[in-house]
């Protein structure tokens, strides 16, 4: 009977050691990703009166713009 807790004991220490575990580091987001995800946000936001086609070319000129500057090369 003992035996067979102690494995018990064992199986459910390990389980819990499996899932405590922290997958690997997959590194952190770069901060140009963030910049350039702030970017985007910003045109969308920036570009938001007047007509739709003043507003479409507004945002696309902005973000082509926030690329150009902050897209990995």
């Amino acid at each position: 009977m003992n035996f067979k807790l102690s494995a018990f004991l064992a199986l459910v220490i390990c389980t819990l050691l499996v899932l405590a575990t922290p997958p690997p580091n997959q590194g952190d987001p770069k901060p140009v990703d963030k910049k350039l995800e702030q970017g985007l946000a910003i045109c969308a936001m920036g570009c938001g009166s007047g007509p739709v086609n003043e507003r479409k070319s507004c945002t696309e000129k902005c973000q082509n713009d926030v690329r150009a500057k902050y897209a990995p090369k």
